[in-house]
């Protein structure tokens, strides 16, 4: 069929040689002659023609409109599918466009990577990056090439949640050095920072493109060098906030406050510190702490630390914190939130006549909650049975939301 009507179209050769047009011209002038030929020579044939003009002018103007709407269609056909082409042609263009942008800003910025030594943004992270910052995927949708309409506010919250996540850990860190200077609120304070961090890299990830860093294992310069890799090219791209240099030199100051002060804390080089780095100081200073401590002492400090790593897991909002005791004895936790509705206390209670092995009490200074020790093969457990131990968690639960707003 489709060769038929291409040999019959001729669309390769000029019009006046095509089988279609002289067709158009020689058969109206065929069925001309031969009616008038008819009305010349045949009366009966006249007299039918005059009957028809006469009676069926109606039905002839109404068929004579065939044509000219057949035309009309036509024409709007052919301008639907100039209309279409252009569109085709408009796409392919922007595409053929974003991709030599992408090129260039591959190449621009891949060389620049190489030549500063940057160790957050890889060279293998740009094409993404473009795509994320000017939205491949609504490129045909949007028709024109620009950066996404929320990446500005997206970069804005990045950078001030970076800035705040030092300056806060740095005041916080240095004052509890000069005052209680309390080991377990200082490691608090370094995983919140650790954590804190993460999670602006991550929010990031999602609408800028960049890589997701683990939360163990990167160390905490890498979270600074971020930040002005991410400054550095998004301003070369015009998407960043407009940072006045004495703004820029004062987080860097406060930057390498942070990376000088923790090495002089934990004794380790700052280039491999990251939260696994932590634990293991927190775990041998724990096994150093309890290691001459009677069997007892150990197990409720062993307590302690599980319920410091457990609760905020199991209630939302909740932030616990050990603290030492002032005989550095027996570890105390304090819960408090991060909206500060107050505080609660877990604590070690020696024993006496009604709890002979003591209990630990839960408590905001007015109310308490408490669960008996009981010595079990040489070791201490919460409660008499487990059932003891389950209903008392459970209201545990409900006493910390109730008391702390949750």
């Amino acid at each position: 069929m489709g060769s038929k009507y291409n040999k019959l179209v001729s669309k390769d050769k000029e019009v006046f040689t095509t089988p279609l047009f002289w067709c158009s011209i020689l058969i109206p002038l065929i069925i001309a002659a031969f009616i008038a030929y008819k009305i010349s020579y045949s009366p009966n044939f006249n007299n039918f023609l005059t009957h028809i003009w006469q009676n069926m002018k109606l039905p002839i103007a109404l068929a004579s409109l065939s044509i000219p709407l057949a035309s009309w269609v036509i024409s709007n056909h052919r301008s639907a599918q100039i209309v279409d082409n252009q569109k085709k042609e408009e796409s392919k263009r922007l595409t053929e466009t974003y991709l030599q942008q992408e090129a260039f800003f591959e190449r621009y910025y891949g060389r620049k990577i190489q030549t500063l030594g940057w160790k957050y943004i890889e060279k293998e992270d740009l094409p993404v990056i473009h795509a994320q910052v000017y939205e491949f995927k609504r490129l045909s949708e949007k028709g024109v090439i620009t950066p996404q309409y929320e990446i500005e506010k997206d970069l804005n919250n990045y950078f001030k949640g970076t800035e705040r996540s030092f300056w806060d850990f740095y005041e916080a860190f240095v004052l509890e050095t000069k005052n209680n200077n309390n080991q377990y609120l200082l490691d608090a304070y370094t995983r919140q920072l650790f954590t804190f961090l993460n999670q602006s890299i991550h929010n990031l990830s999602i609408s800028f493109g960049s890589r997701n860093l683990n939360l163990n294992e990167t160390i905490l310069p890498l979270y600074a060098e971020a930040y002005f890799e991410v400054y550095n090219l998004c301003e070369s791209i015009n998407i960043s906030p407009n940072y006045t240099e004495k703004e820029l030199e004062e987080h860097i100051h406060v930057f390498n406050a942070v990376l000088d002060v923790i090495p002089t804390i934990y004794k380790a080089g700052i280039q491999d510190f990251n939260l696994e780095r932590l634990s293991m100081s927190e775990t041998i200073r724990d096994l150093q702490k309890t290691s001459f401590r009677d069997t007892k002492t150990s197990n409720i400090n062993s307590m302690m630390l599980q319920l410091n790593n457990s609760l905020p897991e199991s209630i939302d909002g909740l932030l616990a914190i050990p603290v030492a005791t002032s005989s550095d004895q027996f570890i105390e936790l304090e819960l408090i939130t991060k909206q500060d509705n107050g505080s609660l206390s877990i604590k070690f209670i020696e024993g006496d006549n009604n709890a002979p092995d003591g209990k630990i009490s839960l408590s905001d200074g007015i109310d308490t909650l408490s669960i008996h020790l009981y010595p079990v093969d040489n070791i201490y457990r919460l409660g008499k049975d487990d059932n003891e131990f389950t209903t008392f968690s459970n209201d545990a639960v409900i006493f910390i939301k109730d008391k702390l707003d949750l």
